[in-house]
């Protein structure tokens, strides 16, 4: 089953802001679904996601 949460519940679990959590999800780094209302909501699918998120976090500060 996945879980899923408000991008300012998921930017507390990251200790992140809401922006950097908005910044994944137009990288694609995390996934989200909308409801029908048009909100989005952040699905934890596991550390394959942090993964990939952290690997392109790497290479953008080493671009320097």
């Amino acid at each position: 089953m996945t879980r899923e949460m408000t991008q300012k519940e998921y930017a507390a679990m990251e200790r992140v802001t809401t922006r950097t959590v908005r910044t994944w999800i137009a990288k694609g780094a995390v996934q989200v679904r909308r409801t029908p209302g048009g909100r989005v909501r952040v699905l934890i699918i596991g550390a394959e996601q942090l993964q990939k998120r952290k690997n392109e976090e790497e290479r953008g500060s080493s671009g320097g």
